[in-house]
């Protein structure tokens, strides 16, 4: 391995290679152990970005996706970004209209940091941010917990009342935890005035 003057490494044709099929490996590993459930290993965003670099250096990063207006009261913030398609994104709409909302009244999106989010909607005009599984409950909190924590406990975030909950597709897999998100919403809807 030899250094350049740039401050950055150079390796081996044959070094690089070997280190690019063990990044690969450990991408694979903790994809697999996410897949699992398996909320033990915990990686900060950089470090996570950096194996999922290294393992496939020609991956994009996934934009910021929306749907709805920037002026709407209620924003969704949707960690897989289904948002309304399949079965989940049909109980997200049976959700939805349970908090006497339907989707054209929202506008959800995938999750984004503060600075970001707040460039995207008009932040006086949100009342509720629901954020939908453990991605968006760790951004709308600021914490790397798990959702199962996080789940049901009203925080700000850019200066608006946002809810962490299990995301639809969970509740598809696992209708225990309907009643946890149902008692969660009804919380929210008292305070959102509806």
């Amino acid at each position: 391995m030899t250094a350049s003057f740039s401050g950055s490494l150079s390796f081996q044709p044959s070094l690089q290679s070997q280190v690019s099929g063990l990044m690969a490996d450990i991408s694979q590993f903790l994809s697999d152990q996410k897949h699992l459930g398996n909320d033990q290993i915990i990686l900060s965003d950089q470090s996570w970005d950096c194996v999922q670099s290294w393992a496939n250096p020609r991956a994009k990063t996934p934009s910021f996706r929306c749907q709805g207006s920037v002026f709407s009261p209620v924003v969704v913030m949707d960690s897989l970004g289904t948002f309304y398609g399949g079965e989940a994104g049909r109980l997200l709409v049976k959700v939805l209209a349970a908090m006497h909302l339907s989707p054209e009244q929202v506008y959800i999106c995938t999750p984004v940091p503060a600075e970001i989010f707040k460039q995207k909607i008009h932040p006086d005009q949100v009342r509720i941010i629901l954020a939908l599984g453990e991605k968006a409950a760790q951004v709308v909190t600021g914490s790397r917990a798990s959702l199962s924590l996080l789940h049901g406990k009203p925080v700000r975030f850019c200066g608006i009342r946002a809810i962490p909950v299990y995301h639809p597709e969970q509740l598809l897999r696992e209708p225990v935890l309907k009643r946890p998100v149902w008692e969660a919403l009804k919380s929210m809807i008292g305070a959102s005035g509806r």
